[in-house]
């Protein structure tokens, strides 16, 4: 074995392959070897070649083991740009690669998911194909279904379902959407019983007058067949069996009564 085979094996085994890979570029530059077995790679950087990011003169890869992914303009998310650049594919932006066809602005709009997840903006909801629940962080246990369920809250306004109703922190006045006129009740207590025999229910607001004329189907305008309450944003008698069967055994009439 001559000199530099000697000295090749004793770096071998003692520094490993960069050390190898260091003294044949400087056997290379110091003795003029014209040994052939270098690879094509080493022998292509001492002429003066530029080898890819990440490259060591054998063209083989040493990149840090630091997370800091970048998507590369295949398509496919690299751990950092050096491990993109000793793949020969360029950076397309700095981090994970977004689903194909969702590139989103990067401004903090943020709203809620179907799912219960806060995303940054309506478009990084729909790059992960979830629904927007409302706008806003989500505020929890407020993840409401898409579902056009529509109901009046006390504030006024309509929200697409109860849900949403009570995530915004709003008691429901009644289903349906708001209507324009100002609601006669909002609950039970914004109704009263009136009339000289106490036939009438209305609103609390409302004076309510009628003929001092007893009917026999009076009587059935009592807590034990019904009760006056709001319903829908109107105060009324609750329409209950005990009421039809009572109106029906009071005789002709009853029916008319009972939409008082």
């Amino acid at each position: 074995m001559d000199k530099g085979e000697t000295m090749r094996s004793m770096w071998k085994s003692w520094c490993g392959p960069l050390a190898m890979c260091a003294l044949l570029a400087m056997m290379a530059m110091g003795c003029g070897s014209t040994e052939t077995e270098e690879p094509a790679a080493s022998q292509g950087a001492l002429a003066g070649e530029s080898l890819k990011e990440g490259m060591d003169l054998g063209g083989r890869c040493i990149c840090p083991a630091v997370h800091d992914p970048v998507c590369g303009k295949d398509g496919q998310t690299y751990g950092n740009s050096c491990e993109a650049g000793c793949a020969g594919v360029p950076v397309a932006y700095d981090g994970e690669c977004e689903p194909e066809g969702c590139y989103c602005p990067q401004v903090y709009d943020p709203v809620c998911g179907a799912d219960g997840n806060t995303y940054g903006n309506a478009c990084e909801a729909g790059c992960a194909d979830v629904e927007v629940a409302y706008e806003g962080e989500c505020r929890e246990g407020c993840a409401c279904p898409r579902v056009w369920d529509p109901v009046c809250g006390e504030d006024g306004e309509t929200y697409g379902n109860a849900c949403e109703a009570r995530c915004a922190g709003v008691a429901v006045a009644y289903e349906g959407e708001c209507r324009d006129e100002r609601p006669e009740c909002r609950t039970d207590r914004d109704c009263k019983v009136g009339g000289c025999s106490g036939q009438l229910c209305g609103s609390i607001n409302d004076d309510l007058i009628s003929t001092c004329e007893y009917l026999p189907e009076y009587a059935c305008y009592d807590q034990e067949y019904t009760s006056c309450g709001c319903f829908d944003g109107k105060c009324g008698w609750e329409q209950t069996e005990a009421l039809e069967s009572c109106l029906e055994s009071a005789g002709p009439g009853g029916s008319v009564l009972s939409e008082l």
